[in-house]
């Protein structure tokens, strides 16, 4: 028994890769086995459930010497890849003797390690909206925050912490709080969590004052943080 994927041995496998389980039974006695039955037991991290084997798993018979191949093949998860943890898989291959003979069943294992988790996310401030004249206690200037999981593993909701000064250094109070608007789709994940490949988009608006304008303007930074399957 092995595994492969795209024809080499598979192991790092990543989400979406498929992986082909091959069944190389063989049978190295003197009479024919009819039949043959494989049952797969396969771990994941929805847990442990029966692979679906060609054939439905049966070798209907199989004479002395003879050599049957089967396949069963399973697509990897991103919630394998959030977990970590090695795929494992034990087939048992039960055969029918004829009559009067006992041939016990066969076991083989097989092992897939997952892709290293590594969790990243990248953070992009712009002003979307910035006013022409400025009216101070009128005008306001909203910025815009694109925060994208661009690691392998998902991660939780981002928590923004968005610190707005004036260009002579002064912090302005109360710092003001990051609106989501878009990204937390069902459609590329689960909602409510911050799925590998989307982008979260959050505004910041602050109303320029006279004081912002004496300090020759203002400037904002943000610092996203979100945790990984791992903590």
């Amino acid at each position: 028994k092995d595994a492969t994927l795209v024809g080499v041995s598979a192991s790092d496998v990543s989400e979406g890769d498929v992986i082909t389980y091959t069944y190389t039974v063989t049978n190295t006695g003197n009479v024919t086995l009819s039949p043959i039955t494989l049952s797969d037991s396969h771990t994941s991290s929805s847990g442990t459930s029966l692979l679906a084997i060609e054939d439905g798993g049966v070798i209907s018979t199989l004479a002395p010497d003879g050599v049957a191949v089967l396949t069963a093949e399973y697509v990897v998860t991103q919630a394998d890849i959030d977990a970590g943890a090695d795929l494992t898989n034990t087939v048992t291959a039960t055969p029918t003797p004829p009559t009067g003979t006992t041939l016990g069943a066969e076991t083989a294992d097989e092992t897939v390690t997952v892709e290293e988790s590594v969790p990243s996310m990248t953070v992009l401030k712009t002003v979307s909206s910035s006013p022409d004249p400025i009216v101070p206690g009128v005008s306001v200037v909203t910025f815009q925050v694109s925060v994208k999981n661009d690691g392998n593993v998902s991660l939780t909701s981002p928590t923004l912490t968005d610190t707005l000064r004036r260009f002579d250094n002064t912090v302005i109070t109360p710092n003001p709080v990051a609106s989501y608007v878009s990204g937390d789709s069902a459609t590329t994940g689960t909602v409510g969590v911050f799925d590998v490949g989307e982008t979260w988009i959050y505004t910041v608006s602050h109303t320029i004052t006279q004081d912002d304008i004496d300090a020759g303007g203002v400037t904002n930074s943000v610092l996203a943080e979100a945790t990984d399957p791992f903590g």
